[in-house]
């Protein structure tokens, strides 16, 4: 399966440089599916508000889609690359655990 990314909530400015709600903060999560097994992380990232006011919009005017897409170019592929691997590792490290431990009666 494919990485999902979804948005949990925003942080916003009720009065930013370029206006009212203005977004700063962006939490969210990424979650893949492997054999049954589901991990996700979460994080948050923080974008800069639009340096020109004719590209701004109001959070009530974005969808969580948009978001995603400025998160991830905020972030830059190394680290998009970086919180997949992460789950990629969660995934790996539940279906064959790094240690065991055993148990005497």
């Amino acid at each position: 399966m494919a990485k999902v990314w979804k948005v949990k909530n925003v942080e916003y400015k009720t009065t930013g440089t370029n206006g009212a709600n203005e977004i700063d903060v962006v939490h969210f999560t990424v979650t893949d599916t492997v054999d049954g097994v589901t991990k996700t992380r979460s994080d948050f990232q923080h974008i800069d508000p639009a340096s020109d006011s004719s590209s701004y919009s109001k959070m009530e005017d974005i969808s969580e889609e948009q978001l995603i897409t400025w998160i991830k170019a905020t972030m830059g592929t190394d680290k998009v690359a970086y919180h997949e691997k992460k789950v990629d590792d969660a995934i790996v490290a539940e279906k064959t655990p790094p240690r065991g431990t055993k148990i005497f009666s």
